[in-house]
């Protein structure tokens, strides 16, 4: 079983390399248009600023608000338009958060965000760009579809199987975020 899995996720990336690549340029622009607002900012975002989650729930959450909007758009055709952008939304998120913490606490805050933030986007980033990455599949599937004059949601169980397998990474995630992050919160007030 999880060696068909591991042969099914190496097709999977190398039928969509390219698909990936946008994916991955879409985030990246969004985390230097985060990072770059910071920047351009006058410094007064302390209230802007996400608070370090402190219960399970309200980072599933804030997880789910970021991947329910891509599965859903993975289910209709033009999610190819606005899957990228939730994802550059999302990215914008980061850099913006990232960035202002080391501005405002510097040394201290990048500390904070290798220690206390990174192991997290170490793991739901990866599920981000997969469920991502799924979605706009299943969309351009769908899109091929129509074309062709055809009913295209035979993919809909698979679809849906594996992005609740990616949910999985977003739980993980939420658990890292809820006990490993505050506890290195401490050590930059």
């Amino acid at each position: 079983m999880l060696i068909k899995f591991k042969i099914l996720c190496k097709r999977h990336l190398q039928n969509n390399f390219t698909l990936y690549l946008v994916l991955i340029s879409c985030f990246m622009v969004g985390i230097i248009v985060g990072s770059i607002i910071v920047n351009r900012s006058d410094g007064d975002f302390d209230d802007k600023l996400y608070e370090i989650t402190d219960n399970l729930s309200s980072s599933l959450i804030t997880n789910f608000k970021f991947v329910l909007p891509i599965y859903l758009l993975g289910l209709v055709r033009f999610g190819i338009i606005f899957t990228p952008l939730i994802l550059c939304w999302k990215g914008l998120n980061i850099g913006f958060t990232v960035g202002a913490i080391v501005k405002i606490f510097g040394a201290r805050g990048f500390i904070f965000t290798v220690l206390g933030l990174l192991p997290q986007y170490f793991i739901t980033i990866p599920g981000l760009l997969g469920i991502s990455a799924i979605s706009l599949s299943n969309s351009n599937h769908l899109n091929k579809g129509i074309r062709r004059g055809k009913d295209n949601y035979s993919n809909f169980g698979d679809y849906s199987m594996i992005s609740i397998l990616l949910l999985i990474l977003f739980f993980i995630g939420s658990l890292v975020e809820v006990y490993v992050t505050p506890f290195f919160y401490n050590f930059i007030n």
